[in-house]
């Protein structure tokens, strides 16, 4: 029973690590979409100004306009799905809790079983030793 707590706080401890990897990916990933989000805000405001200066401008406005709308888009899908993620990620850190608290109170009623049972045996063995001749 001990190897098997042993065994399940190895693989709690992996995932956790796991878990702790994945929170260092998904801000890496949120890092970058936030660069990625600053350079076509800048790149707007420059195609904005030129648009001014010629009818050539604004189509150029137009078509920027339409990249960023997109990598607008995909910012959002990718936050959306980083947001799941990261709910998933919750959710299996609370299972993981709730298992280990189990395991703990199993691991503490096995240990209090074993005693009151090791009680029982030297009572026993007491008690028949007062029958031997």
């Amino acid at each position: 029973m001990a190897d098997e707590v042993r065994s399940l706080a190895s693989k709690t401890q992996q995932s956790t690590k796991d878990i702790n990897d994945m929170i260092v990916e998904l801000e890496n990933s949120v890092s970058v979409a936030v660069k990625t989000m600053d350079s076509a805000t800048e790149n707007a405001e420059k195609t904005l100004g030129s648009s001014m200066k010629t009818s050539d401008s604004i189509q150029e406005i137009q078509a920027s306009f339409v990249k960023v709308q997109g990598l607008v888009g995909e910012t959002a899908r990718s936050t959306e799905e980083q947001y799941k993620i990261i709910e998933a990620i919750n959710k299996n850190i609370s299972s993981i809790n709730e298992l280990s608290t189990v395991s703990a109170d199993r691991a503490g009623k096995v240990e209090d079983s074993s005693r009151s049972l090791h009680n029982l045996y030297q009572k026993l063995l007491q008690t028949t030793n007062k029958f031997k001749v």
